[in-house]
């Protein structure tokens, strides 16, 4: 499938509901009038830059709930890949699932051409994440490579943040 246009600004963001990590699902109309929201289309649990940026903005979410903000992280994983791994972590912001990538594909957000050396290392450096997460911590990650499969083993979902204001 095509990616859309991403919205541009002044216009009014595409509406979704997604299933959530924690249970229940979520949609932007929820926040509408009330909170401005930061969408951050995230390559997901398989990338270990975005688990890291998943920590730090779980440490830094007081600060946005306080100004009247709040964050979405929309990535291409099942809510049985989600479920796995939040057993074990955590998060202040809702993860929400899109593994078919529609609401990706309504926010622009297409699938890249990437090379076979771009595609081995994405793979072993995800690979040594979740055994890493089993031997230093006894906790079980999904595995990597149902997502890389979904998407096609050559393509990956870049990342995108979207401000949306509360109107």
């Amino acid at each position: 499938m095509q990616a859309d246009a991403h919205p541009a600004p002044g216009t009014k963001a595409p509406d979704f509901r997604l299933p959530a990590a924690g249970g229940g699902d979520v949609s932007l109309a929820d926040y509408a009038g009330r909170r401005s929201v930061l969408l951050w289309f995230s390559k997901g649990l398989h990338c270990p830059f975005c688990r890291r940026n998943m920590a730090r903005l779980s440490q830094a979410y007081a600060r946005f709930a306080e100004r009247g903000a709040e964050i979405l992280q929309i990535t291409h994983n099942t809510e049985r890949e989600a479920a796995l791994y939040f057993r074990n972590y955590r998060l202040a912001t809702p993860y929400l699932c899109d593994a078919d990538r529609a609401v990706h594909l309504r926010y622009g957000v297409p699938l890249v051409a990437m090379s076979t050396a771009a595609v081995v290392g994405n793979i072993v450096t995800s690979c040594a994440m979740v055994a890493s997460d089993l031997v230093r911590h006894g906790e079980k990650s999904p595995n990597p490579v149902a997502p890389v499969m979904r998407m096609g083993p050559m393509h990956q979902s870049p990342q995108l943040i979207v401000a949306v204001d509360r109107a």
